[in-house]
């Protein structure tokens, strides 16, 4: 458990901090770049995230955060200056993609979460025009319904893989949690209380998880009932996939 808590604040669940720490510095929260990950010294069932004491916590815009946040601004103006860089060289080798038809040749619809770790195309050696990636937090098939139903009847897919992960984010919080996160810290907002609404539709268990997606698939009558269904786990320290269903 001490690991997974590192890898979710090292790899982008560093939201995910205590909500008094939230309601104190919301909403001019400024990190310095030396502290920008935080760490934890939780037990293992705690379910409490610490923060660096080091975190500047001065609020004013005319105070000591301020170059940080224009240092911030830049280096975002500079990904995107990445974006046009990049594209540049993708247009270089396109070839005749742009002849590609719309419907995925191996009429495939694969769903998985949007972690920025899972290249599902390298993964599992998908090209463009091949299949449908319909991506969302965890993987998680009733959220991916509505692409799954225009995936089928429009685009003719017949085959779904759903494609959890190791150390994924969805495994470290719960529906009240952080419902009571978003409230939190911004309580002068009446509008964030629509958060209510909403189940993050969380999991404990990953391979449970991939087996009750796919049950939960098959029975759907907005699902097509010849669809073939599998259901998977991929490790993301060895780059290695399992079938799970």
């Amino acid at each position: 458990m001490q690991i997974l808590l590192r890898r979710l604040y090292n790899g982008g669940f560093n939201h995910l901090k205590s909500t008094h720490f939230l309601v104190q510095r919301a909403p001019r929260t400024v990190i310095p770049a030396s502290s920008r990950f935080c760490t934890t010294d939780t037990q293992e069932n705690s379910g409490q995230f610490s923060v660096p004491s080091n975190i500047d916590r001065e609020s004013s815009s005319d105070g000591p955060g301020k170059p940080q946040r224009e240092a911030e601004r830049l280096t975002r103006t500079a990904m995107s200056a990445e974006f046009v860089k990049a594209n540049e060289k993708y247009v270089a080798d396109f070839g005749d993609k742009g002849s590609l038809p719309i419907p995925p040749s191996k009429k495939l619809a694969i769903v998985t979460c949007m972690d920025a770790r899972l290249n599902l195309y390298a993964l599992l050696g998908v090209k463009e025009g091949e299949a449908h990636i319909i991506r969302n937090a965890g993987g998680i098939a009733k959220d991916a319904l509505r692409s799954i139903i225009i995936s089928q009847r429009l685009l003719g897919t017949r085959e779904i893989a759903v494609i959890h992960h190791t150390s994924c984010g969805m495994i470290s919080f719960k529906t009240p949690q952080l419902r009571s996160l978003i409230k939190e810290s911004d309580p002068s907002n009446p509008a964030v209380q629509a958060v209510d609404e909403i189940d993050f539709l969380e999991f404990s268990d990953l391979d449970q998880s991939v087996k009750d997606d796919v049950a939960w698939l098959k029975v759907n009558p907005l699902v097509l009932p010849e669809s073939q269904i599998t259901g998977w786990v991929y490790d993301v320290e060895t780059g290695t996939i399992r079938q799970i269903v």
